[in-house]
């Protein structure tokens, strides 16, 4: 995962940007932090734009999706997302 201060800068990116949807694939490292857990349940998301101190906020109407096998996630990221798990045993997964 990235140090949390890059996190919230390519979050922020994404709502800059106007990107509807967000997909991290196939994620290995342990999933959350406190800048995640703002972005998924939060309805607005804020940071300083960079060579300024000027400080935006940005609705937050875009989905979230990780994919990854057996994902890790904190205690406080695990309350606020969905999980789906496919299971490759059956003929119809």
């Amino acid at each position: 995962m990235s140090p949390p201060s890059l996190l919230c800068r390519r979050l922020f990116a994404v709502l800059r940007e106007g990107q509807r949807a967000v997909l991290w694939d196939n994620v290995r490292e342990l999933l959350g932090s406190a800048s995640l857990d703002a972005f998924l349940t939060a309805p607005t998301f804020a940071d300083r734009l960079l060579g300024s101190s000027e400080t935006i906020t940005l609705p937050n109407r875009a989905l979230f999706i990780a994919t990854g096998n057996n994902l890790r996630m904190t205690s406080d990221t695990c309350r606020r997302v969905l999980t789906a798990r496919i299971d490759a045993q059956s003929e119809t997964p």
